[in-house]
């Protein structure tokens, strides 16, 4: 039996030694060794990153670094010149557009076209427009914004009316507790007792 368990076992000439009774003696595996291998590959895997992170930002210019291009004096100054003759240029082209605008009154059609807007309203604005919450929601001496009410866009049949968006949404969440109290009330009396 003892040599059947001798050609089971994958044995490698390094890791055997034989006795002269002919058992097999397998080493164990050294763990101090196994740990230090794996901080070594761990080691080996970070400097790795490192070096891929660096070559990375070699490539990149900084702001410090001068191209080709700015070391030599006669191209900048090359470059600033034709900067400049855009610069004028470009101003050039406007004063001829505004004086074409002027001579042929676009700026006027322009000002005329723009929709004007009363800073103020009146009650004459305000005459067939109706306030869709009751006197009582509105405290004396509070400023309260109303705005257009929301309203269908087919609903041709509706009326412009003001509201507050805060009251509106009040309103409708005392109205939402009122129905949920009355349902509660009622689930209540629908119960049997059970005496």
């Amino acid at each position: 039996s003892k040599q059947w368990y001798q050609r089971r076992v994958a044995i490698t000439a390094g890791d055997v030694s034989t006795k002269s009774d002919g058992d097999v003696h397998v080493p164990a595996k050294n763990i101090g060794k196994i740990t230090e291998a794996e901080k070594l590959a761990e080691k080996m895997k970070t400097l790795k990153e490192k070096r891929r992170i660096k070559q990375q930002l070699n490539r990149v210019k900084s702001l410090g670094s001068t191209s080709v291009d700015l070391t030599d004096t006669l191209a900048w100054v090359d470059r600033s010149r034709k900067m400049e003759a855009k610069k004028v240029l470009a101003e050039a082209r406007t004063k001829l557009l505004d004086s074409m605008d002027d001579e042929f009154g676009v700026g006027e059609l322009i000002e005329n076209e723009k929709p004007s807007f009363k800073s103020q309203y009146s009650s004459k604005d305000l005459r067939d427009l109706t306030v869709t919450h009751d006197v009582d929601a509105f405290t004396e001496g509070k400023v309260t914004i109303l705005t257009l009410q929301d309203k269908e866009i087919l609903g041709e049949d509706q009326e412009d009316a003001l509201e507050n968006v805060n009251i509106a949404e009040d309103e409708r969440t005392n109205k939402n507790v009122e129905l949920k109290k009355e349902k509660s009330t009622d689930c209540d009396s629908a119960l049997i007792p059970l005496l």
